[in-house]
């Protein structure tokens, strides 16, 4: 990965990094998207179509065009969580991952490795490791039910020790589950690359995971991790990525600016010229899966489910 090559030691790349991945995964999961309204004013609402009309002349599709604005309507990048909730996490991974470097040294279980991750085929269009850990999780708790199945009423003290262990391991990927739907996952892929992380037992990646959320609150604690407000060009710069690889690299900031209107509120051509310009720099993962995701539906390869629009009682 070396769209965020020196994030460990600049402050800004790191703010940045950290950006890029919580907008990433603010884009994977907007689905189903959103509705808004059209300009209800005639002066506007023509405006509106105009500006429609002419992107569709100058090489744009209407259904990918309008789902470029329907994502600008929808992408919600969620609060990084608090420090002392990352911070029980770390505990309890902790306590888990001893756990199973007691019951590995028993003899009772042998962890299988992990596949190469790098191989994997990502599910619902997610990063390989946002959810490769919980899943691995639920894989090996589900292992250990069915040792202790086999093992019926003959199960020794050391099973019954097996059946607290799967409720903890339940327990800790539902919670990681959560918190890593808004906890960025940069760190532990920029430090820790996929390929890198390939034959590790389900303990190692454990101990690495909480290696990773510590890191996490040293940054937390000088302020590094971006401020909320700084998440709102996310929604701005949708339609414009999807223009620009429509018409071969014209940004067309003045319709785009008309069609943003009803959906953010009035955008100054320079100020989106801006913002797209840092976004494609300091975002490029972002980007790239905001763009490619948007040319598929150019080229009829996918389609987004869209909320029904509520009407006005």
């Amino acid at each position: 990965m070396k769209a965020h090559e020196g994030w460990q030691s600049d402050r800004k790349v790191q703010k940045e990094t950290i950006a890029d991945f919580m907008i990433l995964m603010a884009v994977v999961s907007c689905e189903p998207l959103r509705p808004y309204r059209k300009p209800s004013v005639i002066k506007f609402e023509t405006d509106f179509d105009f500006a429609f009309d002419r992107l569709i002349g100058q090489g744009c599709r209407r259904n990918a065009l309008e789902t470029a604005l329907l994502m600008s309507n929808t992408i919600r990048v969620p609060d990084a969580p608090s420090s002392k909730r990352v911070s029980s996490m770390v505990k309890r991974i902790r306590m888990l991952a001893d756990e199973l470097g007691d019951l590995e040294a028993s003899g009772r279980l042998v962890w299988r490795n992990y596949l190469n991750p790098a191989k994997q085929e990502t599910q619902n269009g997610d990063p390989p490791d946002v959810w490769r850990l919980t899943k691995g999780l639920y894989m090996q708790a589900e292992r250990i039910e069915r040792i202790l199945r086999k093992a019926g009423r003959k199960a020794s003290t050391l099973d019954l020790r097996l059946g607290t262990v799967v409720k903890n391991m339940r327990r800790l990927a539902d919670d990681m589950t959560d918190l890593e739907s808004a906890l960025p996952l940069a760190i532990q892929n920029l430090r820790s690359p996929l390929e890198q992380q390939a034959g590790q037992t389900l303990r190692e990646r454990l101990y690495h995971r909480a290696d990773d959320y510590e890191d996490w609150l040293r940054m937390a604690s000088v302020k590094v991790p971006p401020r909320s407000n700084s998440f709102f060009r996310a929604n701005r710069v949708c339609p414009v990525l999807y223009v620009k690889w429509a018409t071969g690299g014209r940004p067309f900031y003045k319709e785009i600016s008309k069609l943003l209107s009803p959906i953010v509120g009035h955008v100054d051509t320079t100020q989106l010229s801006r913002e797209v310009e840092q976004f494609e720099t300091g975002c490029p993962y972002s980007a790239d899966y905001i763009r490619s995701s948007l040319a598929a539906v150019h080229c009829g390869k996918r389609t987004y489910r869209v909320l029904p629009i509520k009407m006005k009682s």
